[in-house]
């Protein structure tokens, strides 16, 4: 699975200043951009909810984060507004889990999106790339 340039913590012009995003891979097949989180406990999200859950120490603890695949909507949005070059390529939304988590609940994802854990990655890419 070649990829002719991987970008790291890039930062992108958008609305509100520059959005930085995690890592950008471009293939022949398009540009795959991933959102990489590190977390423990158990997740649970909605593809449609505004904010995702993280639950540590056996439910007694409850944090939430903002939906990971709307923030990766978010930078794909400004990665397209930078030229219209982009406008016609395909570009994959990956979001990268990892540390001591496990995906719980996790529905209503776009079919243009993919939450996963490393190890899933090149196996999706490849796919991706068919």
């Amino acid at each position: 699975m070649p990829s002719s340039a991987i970008f790291h913590d890039l930062y992108i012009p958008s609305g509100n200043g520059h959005t930085q995003v995690d890592l950008i891979a471009t293939t022949d097949a398009g540009i795959f951009v991933f959102e990489v989180k590190d977390y423990s406990g158990w997740i649970f999200g909605n593809g449609d909810h505004t904010k995702w859950t993280q639950i540590l120490a056996r439910g007694q603890v409850k944090h939430q984060f903002y939906n990971p695949i709307k923030q990766n909507e978010g930078h794909i949005a400004a990665l397209r507004h930078t030229t219209k070059q982009l406008q016609d390529i395909p570009i994959y939304s990956v979001v990268v889990f990892y540390g001591n988590c496990r995906l719980k609940d996790i529905n209503n994802i776009p079919n243009n999106c993919r939450v996963i854990y490393p190890e899933s990655v090149a196996r999706y890419m490849k796919y991706a790339m068919q």
